[in-house]
């Protein structure tokens, strides 16, 4: 089965650059997470998790008003029952920061676990997570391992993934869902 996920996530982002995503895949596949950039008890959880990476490369204030597009994925696990949580982490340059925590407010964004990580410890510490933002969604196990790389935004393909890649990890922690 991971053989399988690992060759459907290689395929589903193939045409975007060829051999070496099959190669960042890999790569990055079961490798440790560090989430030491976000709340104690999200590093130690014992759940699988969501995390959304926005590195210095992207436009923080662009990406937080496109946030509600998780809002879709965030019902659909709140109506599966589904104890996962989504963690975005944005990494805007330092002297950004105090404007980012602003339009976080001002955008009323408070309902979404956002970190902000103006000191770039989370690339830093996550070295495994490659520059392009292809790479910077992913599925974690309980342990903070990568299950799952890619985003399930409008791609229902990709959502069928996590769905089933989620259920899976619930039920090995003997947590039964309906």
């Amino acid at each position: 089965m991971k053989r399988s996920l690992l060759l459907c996530l290689a395929l589903s982002v193939a045409a975007c650059g060829g051999i070496s995503n099959t190669q960042q895949l890999q790569r990055m596949y079961g490798k440790q997470i560090d989430l030491s950039v976000l709340p104690r008890q999200t590093e130690t959880s014992p759940t699988p998790k969501i995390v959304v990476f926005h590195d210095r490369n992207q436009c923080s204030k662009c990406q937080l008003g496109r946030i509600s597009d998780w809002d879709e994925i965030l019902d659909l696990l709140d109506s599966l029952r589904l104890p996962v949580p989504v963690w975005f982490v944005i990494a805007p340059p330092a002297d950004e920061a105090g404007e980012i925590r602003r339009t976080i407010r001002d955008l009323r964004l408070q309902r979404y676990s956002i970190e902000i990580d103006s000191t770039n410890r989370f690339a830093q510490r996550n070295r495994v997570i490659p520059a392009d933002a292809l790479f910077h969604t992913f599925l974690l196990d309980e342990q903070n391992r990568i299950v799952v790389v890619g985003s399930p935004l409008f791609n229902d393909r990709m959502w069928r993934i996590y769905r089933t890649e989620i259920e899976k990890l619930c039920k090995q922690n003997g947590k039964q869902y309906e």
